[in-house]
């Protein structure tokens, strides 16, 4: 009997591949204060939209103030599995959508949209 079922052929056609979602719990984003300090924030891995993966980020946070759409920057990728060793990864910001009222907190957040764009060979 002849197979005629294609999932084994099926090709991947988002923009940003979701299988780092099954690597990747949470990001480490770390930016530079004023005062010369630097600042790290942890957010955990959304798979929101059809467009790849966010993490969602409320509107009072400082760190919005340090994000731009289309600037690529190193961000720490924490692992599922504890076993596993973190890695930096150079990602782009795809987009920066305002969500006007989580229901869990009534407060605006922003969706921050991500691309992984290289692998660096190292871990963090």
């Amino acid at each position: 009997m002849k197979n005629n079922s294609k999932t084994n052929n099926c090709v991947e056609k988002r923009t940003s591949p979701r299988n780092y979602l099954d690597i990747f719990y949470s990001v480490e984003i770390t930016v530079s204060a004023n005062d010369n300090t630097s600042l790290c924030y942890q957010f955990k891995l959304r798979n929101i939209s059809e467009s790849g993966m966010c993490v969602i980020v409320s509107e009072k946070s400082e760190i919005l103030n340090h994000l731009q759409i289309g600037s690529v920057i190193d961000i720490k990728y924490c692992p599922i599995n504890p076993e596993h060793p973190h890695k930096k990864m150079r990602t782009q910001i795809k987009h920066i959508t305002y969500v006007p009222n989580k229901k869990a907190t009534g407060k605006g957040h922003y969706y921050v949209g991500l691309l992984i764009k290289e692998n660096k060979k190292h871990t963090a």
